[in-house]
């Protein structure tokens, strides 16, 4: 008589985390990553574009198969091992298999979509209804890793910080993609100064200010979406040197080739290497006072738009007179220090 299969004893709370799982999840979430990035591209360049059932969907889609069964595998692994259903995957990982059902809707949904109201082309796409549930649930995925660095107790150093910046560098590369039309790297309107550009009879030109007020409230908009990350992640660790070579070089190179300008990717390698230079010289994490992490936020969007303008000036030109170009520089240097008070809240003597 065969014996029944021994009851794994109950076990209390989640799986431990590791580094491994967190390296495994990255690879596996780099798959859907690059199919939506794919699919960025095509949207933004393929005129033709008259389908659903695209070769870039079918990396997109595959890629996010893949990480629901691989979802399911450590869920029931966990449970074979004793742990709950509601807690089978690590701490940092609860919003993933949320975000992994949120991606089967939206996937359905894209295609219901599509199939009434046909495919989206340029800034349509990136706020068509299903793209943004798809984006909001790829970046619950992404951001699996980071939340998982978060809930540790242990500090993380050098390569351990891998898996959790390269989450940070994925989320934040696709709220970049779904704000490109707010974005200076996609719209570089500190190159146009001729509004002749814009003329398109019979309608009048646009006026300057228009195109004036777009690039500034970009830059504007751009600073604080980098500086949010950015000085969260410094706050929270001694970043290995590189880190933010790593996480500006690939988020910024990844925006300027889906939208066609390449010329700028020496300027976001550039602002990457003087980020981790000011790191190693002003030590803002391990720092017992806030003042070099305030002089670190106001210097990074220094050298961010110092290097966009410089790099904007020997490839297309810059048209904006120097009261812009300079004054928007100070201004995103404001927003940075600014935003360092709430990440680095001021504590009562």
């Amino acid at each position: 008589m065969v014996a029944p299969p021994a009851t794994p004893k109950p076990q209390i709370g989640r799986p431990p985390g590791s580094l491994g799982f967190d390296y495994f999840m990255f690879a596996i979430t780099f798959w859907p990553l690059a199919g939506a990035f794919a699919d960025a591209y095509a949207h933004s360049n393929s005129p033709r574009l008259e389908t659903f059932f695209t070769p870039w969907h079918g990396i997109l889609y595959s890629g996010a198969l893949a990480v629901i069964v691989s979802n399911l595998i450590v869920m029931r692994r966990n449970h074979a091992l004793g742990y709950a259903w509601n807690k089978a995957v690590p701490a940092g990982y609860e919003m993933t298999v949320f975000g992994t059902i949120l991606l089967v809707v939206a996937g359905i949904s894209d295609l219901t979509w599509h199939t009434l109201f046909g495919i989206e082309k340029n800034i349509a796409a990136v706020v068509s209804p299903t793209h943004l549930l798809l984006a909001t649930s790829l970046a619950i995925i992404f951001a699996g890793p980071l939340r998982s660095a978060i809930s540790r107790k242990e500090t993380l150093r050098g390569a351990q910080q891998v898996p959790l910046l390269l989450s940070a560098t994925f989320t934040f590369t696709l709220i970049c993609i779904l704000t490109q039309f707010l974005n200076p790297l996609a719209n570089l309107w500190a190159a146009y100064g001729d509004v002749d550009l814009f003329h398109n009879p019979p309608y009048p030109p646009i006026d300057p200010f228009i195109t004036q007020s777009l690039g500034l409230a970009s830059i504007a908009f751009f600073t604080a979406l980098v500086m949010g990350f950015v000085l969260f992640l410094v706050r929270r660790w001694s970043l290995f040197p590189g880190a933010l070579t790593i996480f500006l070089g690939f988020s910024m190179t990844v925006i300027s080739g889906i939208v066609g300008s390449p010329n700028l990717i020496p300027a976001a390698l550039v602002t990457g290497i003087v980020g981790d230079i000011l790191l190693f010289a002003l030590r803002p994490s391990a720092a017992p006072g806030p003042i070099p992490f305030r002089i670190f936020a106001f210097m990074l969007p220094v050298a961010l738009w110092t290097a966009y303008y410089v790099d904007l000036l020997a490839t297309v030109g810059l048209a904006w007179q120097v009261h812009l170009w300079v004054g928007s520089i100070f201004g995103a240097a404001i927003i940075g220090w600014a935003l360092s008070y709430l990440v680095y809240p001021p504590v009562a003597e």
